[in-house]
């Protein structure tokens, strides 16, 4: 009664499970009814929060003696987190509530019953970011279930819900961690390339000389060197292999060292001697965050240049704003530039050759629509423009050169022109050839630029995008990566063993429906919607061109391979998949054996 006619205030804080920080409320309580010295309010939810949060009440009366402040603590419990076995947050797990009188014969809370709290009733619920999960409950003995998306429990691979102990509220449960056997999803983060391996006497990087017929060296990818930097959670790696002055047709392998993965038995690089010859090599890092790189045959030099690296995910991809960064989001080969005349690219919509001079970059718009004058358009077959995409997969093919050279793709600078290039190559290409290799770039997040170097003659350049990396800023999830080592899955020689053994890959024909999806077994995750591979052509009769696509969709105006004949040829490439998992290949001019090994998938 000595408050009567005074007033009261409240001030909630209790912990925001998608940033850590605090969150605070305060507010006003009411004398009900008026002169009583009775207060009360309402707090609002303090969503989305979990475990414990402080209230405090301030009451000031009219006579300052009695003026009172009462704190006290209110638990949002059950809460708690999913990780998987490395201790990473699992975003996206199905969370589910059990509950009863007793310690047995539990059952699911219906959602929206009112044994939960208004804040919330959803159950089964999905994990936030953090990989926290939370109701607020009356007491009872209750049990919370984990689930997601091609995990397991623990040391039990076919069941696929782990379940915590039986427990009572009161007291307070508020620590509980769910534990999940999950894949090595992981997302994307692009870099300036830079060199982390040269086994050149003149340029040495971590060299120990070249390498002789089967011999082999681990390299060191993680930690700072030459000027880059791999942080040591990342689970793969983008690289870029060339090898330089072979004294025999060789290949060359990449395989995470310590794997298991037999020495010698895939190729990353295949190249004839005395040739320069480059590939882009997605590889899952093996110990120490090292690879190995292998030999075949003759004695030869080889390069090493980083373009990118993976990174563990906190569980499923979410949208943005503040969504999940670095997802990938495939398309059909979209042809955005071609420096040849005619072609009516961004880059050239006059009838003559726009080429690339000696020491020459040229900042090339890769998002947007690809016809010019039309600009940035809302479409889910290109990559979109304003600061969503971090980075743009795409195969540069260098073509009609005067001068044996190199090519570089690298980000424009802030302005969106371009710097000097980095110490780096993309396409090595003798004079007259054309040439592919993949690149993984950044792209300028104000223009939608990246840039392209010459080193020598003058040389034509075509760029045809596969997809792009996210900012988190995407209304849409992309999909995470899950690598594996090589698995092959198509190999049109006969007796090969697989789908695709003796089918005829002859002249201006398509190779349809070939099945990329794999198995679990093979390490496929649950509906992937792209895949990362090496294509490799070999035998061709003829000088050709063989394009990947997905299943279902048009022949694109694209390439991924150029192959000169009676040559094995390689290129990665990053493929949206089609109907049924499937992709087709189309092949230009004479027949050709394709061979496609899988080095990951992309999933949701």
């Amino acid at each position: 009664k000595g408050c009567a006619n005074g007033s009261a205030s409240f001030t909630a804080t209790a912990p925001n499970s998608s940033t850590g920080a605090p969150i605070t409320v305060t507010g006003p309580l009411t004398e009900s009814p008026a002169g009583s010295g009775t207060f009360t309010g309402t707090i609002p939810a303090l969503t989305p929060a979990h475990g414990a949060g402080d209230i405090q009440i301030t009451i000031t009366c009219p006579n300052p003696a009695n003026n009172t402040t009462i704190d006290f603590t209110i638990y949002i419990d059950p809460s708690g987190t999913v990780v998987d076995t490395n201790g990473v947050p699992v975003v996206g797990a199905t969370v589910t509530l059990l509950r009863s009188d007793t310690p047995t014969g539990l059952t699911q809370v219906t959602s929206g019953s009112p044994d939960m709290s208004p804040a919330n009733r959803l159950n089964p619920d999905t994990t936030k970011k953090g990989g926290i999960f939370g109701w607020d409950v009356i007491g009872g003995y209750y049990q919370v279930t984990a689930a997601a998306p091609g995990c397991t429990v623990p040391g039990h691979p076919s069941k696929t819900t782990v379940s915590s102990p039986v427990f009572q509220v009161p007291p307070p449960a508020v620590n509980l961690t769910l534990t999940l056997a999950c894949p090595d999803r992981s997302t994307y983060r692009a870099v300036t390339p830079y060199r982390v391996f040269d086994s050149r006497s003149s340029s040495c990087v971590q060299c120990a000389g070249s390498f002789g017929k089967g011999a082999h060296q681990d390299i060191q990818i993680t930690g700072n060197i030459n000027g880059g930097s791999v942080p040591a959670n990342a689970i793969a790696v983008a690289l870029n292999l060339t090898g330089t002055g072979g004294s025999a047709s060789t290949y060359l392998q990449l395989i995470p060292t310590g794997s298991g993965t037999a020495i010698g038995a895939t190729s990353s690089l295949n190249l004839p001697a005395g040739t320069d010859q480059a590939n882009l090599v997605i590889v899952p890092l093996g110990t120490g965050g090292k690879v190995t790189l292998f030999n075949h045959a003759g004695r030869i030099d080889a390069i090493v240049d980083v373009q990118g690296y993976f990174v563990p995910s906190p569980g499923q991809a979410v949208a943005g704003p503040g969504g999940t960064a670095g997802t990938f989001h495939p398309i059909a080969p979209l042809r955005m530039c071609d420096s040849r005349g005619g072609s009516g690219t961004v880059c050239n919509n006059t009838s003559t050759d726009i080429t690339l001079g000696p020491f020459q970059s040229r900042a090339v718009t890769l998002w947007g629509s690809a016809t010019p004058a039309t600009g940035c358009i809302v479409s889910t077959t290109v990559v979109p423009c304003g600061g969503k995409a971090s980075a743009v997969v795409f195969n540069l093919t260098a073509t009609g050169g005067t001068r044996s050279t190199y090519l570089t793709a690298y980000p424009s600078n802030g302005a969106g022109a371009c710097d000097a290039p980095p110490t780096a190559s993309t396409v090595n290409v003798p004079a007259g050839v054309d040439r592919p290799n993949r690149a993984i770039v950044p792209i300028n997040l104000t223009n939608g630029t990246v840039c392209i170097y010459d080193n020598l003659g003058t040389t034509n350049f075509v760029i045809d995008v596969n997809g792009w990396f996210g900012t988190g800023a995407e209304t849409t999830a992309g999909a995470l990566y899950y690598p594996t080592n090589p698995v092959r899955l198509c190999d049109t020689r006969p007796g090969t063993g697989t789908p695709c053994s003796s089918q005829t890959f002859s002249a201006n024909s398509i190779l349809p429906h070939i099945n990329l999806a794999g198995s679990v077994a093979d390490g496929d995750p649950a509906n992937p919607v792209a895949v990362a591979l090496n294509a490799t052509g070999t035998g061709g009769t003829a000088n050709t061109y063989v394009t990947i696509y997905p299943d279902g969709t048009a022949k694109p105006n694209a390439s991924d391979l150029n192959i000169p004949r009676a040559t094995d040829f390689p290129v990665a490439d990053i493929v949206k998949l089609g109907t049924g998992g499937q992709v087709d290949a189309y092949n230009h001019v004479g027949s050709i054996d394709l061979v496609i090994d899988i080095v990951g998938w992309f999933a949701p």
